[in-house]
């Protein structure tokens, strides 16, 4: 049904495999430092040395498997953009603070 619309609207549909750990790739070097937990939120890369958020990993890993796909233009349509950049290591860590209201 998916590929039906996207062709449909003129767009291009990227499937992703359901096992790609796209979370526990380094998105800088490209190796994997092996299975984390899900309640493993950053992690250092062993290869790279570069500290990640899962998340914003996981994007960076996706962008570059879909190869720089982007559903928006100038006109808000569809349409695919120049194949996806080398990721840069300079991902911001998050840390959490416990504010307190009182």
């Amino acid at each position: 049904m998916l590929a039906a619309k996207c062709d449909k609207y003129g767009r291009h549909l990227t499937i992703v495999d359901r096992w790609y750990s796209s979370s526990q790739v380094c998105s800088c070097c490209g190796k994997s430092g092996g299975r984390k937990e899900l309640d493993i939120r950053e992690w250092e890369c062993l290869y790279c040395n570069t500290i990640h958020d899962r998340d914003i990993n996981a994007a960076k890993n996706l962008e570059r498997w879909a190869g720089g796909q982007s559903d928006q233009d100038k006109n808000g349509h569809g349409a695919s953009v120049s194949q996806a950049r080398l990721a840069t290591c300079d991902e911001v860590s998050t840390t959490y603070e416990q504010l307190s209201l009182f």
